[in-house]
């Protein structure tokens, strides 16, 4: 397992390379719905295209801020920023409240509502941008779990029945962090098969639930302390991920509809209709005092 990699004579820890790159998944995914402009272009952006539209008077060089794509594109990597570095953030703070290594399970039970209440915000529909981009998290998920094997952390527990050598430990463990890459390339196959074939909002609840199944099984094979019977801390965290997946998963299914309808448009609607309904007030006001001044 090598650990560092070496490019024009600089040491760089290849764990953290991996890292950054598993941010590229996301990116890719969200690049790629760019062309679904109803999907992707988001009433925030229509709002600022309009005004640059409108209200710009732009040299040839920077036609590019009055062109539909362009914002397209810059929102699409925000959107991706805050898909990824909340996992940064959270998998640490995490970490160090439980004491574990990198865990993602912060990053599960915390990221639906920070992504639902952004999407809101900008007028996108949260429920299908969530099915959207879930695939994504799966290839980020491989990603990370190659950086675990490369760096030789998350060890698995002894074996000469099935397993790799460990220069580090000096002994033969099973490769645990393989076994959960397989496991996230299984989980973006069907994520791209089922995306389409569910509700809108619902393939994240089934991939938290997923990933927290199989992250239960496999967490038998890892080289750490139990501290109820059989189960370690991460068993714990899985049982916690599967009902929150679960309870997710079942309001989106029921209540979807009714939650899509409620936040339709977003903040960018709910400024518009109070800037409407003003106006509107505003001329009643208008016809009552032009009335009272033709009886008079």
């Amino acid at each position: 397992m090598h650990k560092y990699l070496f490019i024009f004579g600089t040491k760089l820890e290849l764990y953290s390379i991996l890292n950054v790159f598993s941010f590229f998944p996301l990116l890719i995914f969200n690049l790629c719905h760019c062309r679904q402009k109803k999907e992707n272009l988001s009433a925030l952006s229509e709002r600022v295209l309009a005004a640059c539209q409108k209200n710009l008077r732009i040299n040839t060089r920077f036609r590019f801020l009055k062109s539909k794509l362009f914002w397209t594109m810059i929102e699409t990597v925000i959107l991706s920023c805050l898909q990824f570095f909340p996992l940064l953030i959270l998998t640490s703070v995490f970490a160090s409240a439980f004491n574990t290594g990198s865990n993602y399970f912060g990053y599960l039970y915390v990221i639906p509502f920070i992504l639902h209440i952004v999407y809101w915000l900008i007028g996108l529909d949260p429920f299908k941008q969530s099915n959207l981009t879930t695939p994504a998290f799966a290839l980020s998920l491989l990603v990370a779990k190659l950086a675990c094997f490369c760096s030789g952390c998350c060890r698995g527990i002894e074996s000469t029945v099935f397993g790799m050598y460990n220069h580090t430990s000096q002994r033969t463990e099973v490769p645990v962090q393989l076994i959960e890459a397989a496991w996230a390339v299984l989980l973006f196959v069907f994520c791209m098969l089922w995306r389409k074939k569910e509700k809108p909002g619902t393939l994240l609840p089934l991939y938290t639930i997923l990933y927290s199944a199989t992250r239960f099984c496999s967490e038998f094979l890892r080289n750490e302390a139990d501290i109820i019977g059989p189960l370690k801390k991460y068993h714990i965290f899985c049982l916690v991920g599967i009902a929150f997946g679960v309870i997710q998963y079942v309001i989106v299914s029921r209540c979807g509809e009714q939650l899509r309808t409620f936040i339709a448009n977003g903040l960018p609607a709910i400024i518009s209709n109070r800037k409407t309904k003003k106006k509107k007030n505003k001329k009643k006001k208008n016809k009552k005092k032009n009335n009272i001044k033709t009886k008079k």
